[in-house]
């Protein structure tokens, strides 16, 4: 994806204003990798994922709490659409490979996954 100069303050992110085209372009890039993710081979929660921006986070947030993935919190940050500045996006790319392993490696994950989603 490609993201105008402007963007980049000091070698990171920063889009000035709280919303604009661009953090709105790196927020649907991150949530449509992440959403990826999950539907290989978790289809049954992608569509929750696809609420509205509140509800998203919260089931994020709550997927902080209840996995025991190292880079959770991080990975979190990086989706919330307020912080999108504060993960860049080759680091991004990087926990994004590692929850894909994380999620095809670890045999607890379908019941982590479960206590997150819950309503």
């Amino acid at each position: 994806m490609q993201i105008n100069q402007d963007t980049y303050k000091e070698g990171r992110l920063d889009f000035g204003m709280r919303s604009s085209p661009q953090r709105n372009a790196v927020y649907d890039y991150r949530h449509t990798i992440f959403n990826d993710l999950l539907l290989k081979d978790y289809p049954e929660y992608y569509l929750v994922l696809q609420g509205d921006r509140r509800s998203v986070a919260r089931i994020i947030n709550r997927m902080t709490i209840h996995t025991n993935f190292k880079y959770m919190s991080k990975l979190s940050s990086g989706l919330s659409y307020d912080s999108l500045e504060s993960l860049g996006s080759n680091e991004f790319d990087t926990i994004a490979r590692r929850f894909e392993r994380f999620l095809n490696q670890h045999s607890t994950v379908t019941q982590e996954l479960q206590k997150s989603f819950k309503r």
